[in-house]
Order: structure tokens, then C-alpha cells, then sequence
């Protein structure tokens, strides 16, 4: 079959933007799952189709849902995952679901050690968590929608906020998810780094005495179409506070 014969057929064949859409919540709930074991729902805000609503059904929990804004770059996720390139679905979903895990979830392993490293540090975080958590749960589905919370997505650098929570293990697994990147520690610095046939590149360092110190190295930048992906999760975890990553 002759190459434009063959790129006809898959177009004709492609599924719709609302299918596709609905494949990317699916795997959103599916990725949820495998990567921290919750139990969640997402679909459209019936009152704002151009929102994504994400309920955390998980036992024990009470946590709020959560809103993620249908922006233009979501937009362009969905329709690149329309166009069946290559990792865009798992890379988004993977790292959506770091953002959402880490507005609701501590690891418990990363919470043994926060506390048994910096126990006066971390009241603040063991606060907050319980804020969230101990809220008492609202009269109706209507009321937690209007209160909830909006999580930018971290496939943006515009979208990203400086006081996103990304812990350590969190953002371990993130940079795993790209095509050959690892995480490493050395001395007082987080490294990320890329495994190549010579040698280990170093692509950026997170520095782990002050927060908001980070150095994105010039092996990254040149990534054109990675980096918009890659450095919006390394600010997040610089910016994330030292006891709670």
C-alpha cells in the first residue's frame, strides 16, 4: 500500500475529538490507579463542558473535586492524541495524575520521612493535609463543584504555579515516564539526568537547601518539544516547600 493511500485510510478511520477525549479520561482513571491506587471519575463539568471534573471515589477519603480548566493546551493534547502521536497519551495522563496526586495524597513512605527528618517542619504540611481531608463533606454534588478547586495542568509552562506540591517520589516517577530520564542525588542537589550510549547528560539540578533553586541546563533546552513538558514539572518541584516533598 503506497504511503498517501495508507495515511488516507487512517485519517478516515481516526476517532472524533469527543472519543478521543473520552480515551484521555479514561486512561487518566486508569493511570490514577496504577501509579497510587485511587479510585477516580473523570468526565465533563456538566455545568462547564470546558472543564474536566475529577471526583476521587477512593474509600476513606473525603477529598474535594477537582477542576482542570479545558484551556488550549489541553485542547492540543487531545488532538495530538487524535493524531496518534507516539507517548503523548502516556506522558499527559502520567503527568496530570502526579498533579492531582499531590494536591490529595502524601505517600506514606514520603510522610515517615518528612517527619522523622524535620519534625518541626512538618506541622505545616500535616495541616494542610488535614485540612483537606477532615473538611467536613457538603450537602450536595452542586455545592462541592463550586468549591472546587482549579489544578493546572503540567504538560504547560503558563499553566504551571509556583505553589504547586510535587513530592520527591512524585517527580522521581514524572521524569521517568520521558524517554530515558532518570533521577539522581548528589551532595545538596536533586539531578535529572538522561542515559545516553557515552555517557549520563545532565539535564537540570534541583537544589534541596533553598526552594526555588534550580538550573535547567542547556542538554535540556535544546529539547524543543520536550521541554515545554519537562521544565513546567522540575519549577513545581523546586517550588515545592522542603518538608513536604
Amino acid at each position: 500500500m503506497k504511503k498517501k493511500q495508507k495515511e488516507k485510510l487512517m485519517k478516515a478511520f481516526r476517532p472524533s475529538f469527543d472519543n478521543t477525549r473520552q480515551k484521555l479520561f479514561r486512561h487518566l482513571e486508569q493511570t490514577a490507579t496504577k501509579l497510587y491506587n485511587l479510585d477516580i471519575t473523570a468526565s465533563l463539568n456538566p455545568k462547564n463542558h470546558e472543564q474536566l471534573l475529577v471526583v476521587n471515589n477512593t474509600p476513606g477519603t473525603e477529598t474535594k473535586p477537582l477542576i482542570v480548566p479545558i484551556d488550549e493546551t489541553f485542547v492540543s493534547i487531545i488532538k495530538r492524541v487524535q493524531k496518534q502521536e507516539k507517548a503523548v497519551l502516556e506522558q499527559f495522563t502520567t503527568n496530570l495524575t502526579h498533579e492531582i496526586a499531590s494536591y490529595w495524597y502524601v505517600p506514606a513512605t514520603e510522610a515517615t520521612i518528612a517527619s522523622a527528618s524535620a519534625p518541626s517542619e512538618t506541622a505545616p504540611a500535616q495541616e494542610t493535609a488535614a485540612a483537606l481531608v477532615d473538611e467536613p463533606a457538603t450537602t450536595s454534588q452542586e455545592t462541592a463543584e463550586e468549591k472546587a478547586p482549579e489544578v493546572k495542568t503540567a504538560a504547560s509552562a503558563e499553566s504551571t504555579e509556583k505553589t504547586a506540591v510535587l513530592t520527591t517520589a512524585a517527580f522521581t516517577k514524572a521524569m521517568e515516564e520521558f524517554p530515558k530520564f532518570f533521577v539522581t542525588t548528589a551532595a545538596d542537589q536533586i539531578l535529572v539526568k538522561e542515559k545516553t550510549a557515552k555517557e549520563d547528560r545532565l539535564l537540570a539540578t534541583i537544589g534541596t537547601q533553598k526552594v526555588g533553586e534550580f538550573t535547567i541546563e542547556k542538554a535540556l533546552d535544546r529539547k524543543y518539544k520536550l521541554k515545554t513538558e519537562v521544565i513546567p514539572v522540575i519549577e513545581a518541584f523546586a517550588n515545592t516547600p522542603l518538608a513536604q516533598r
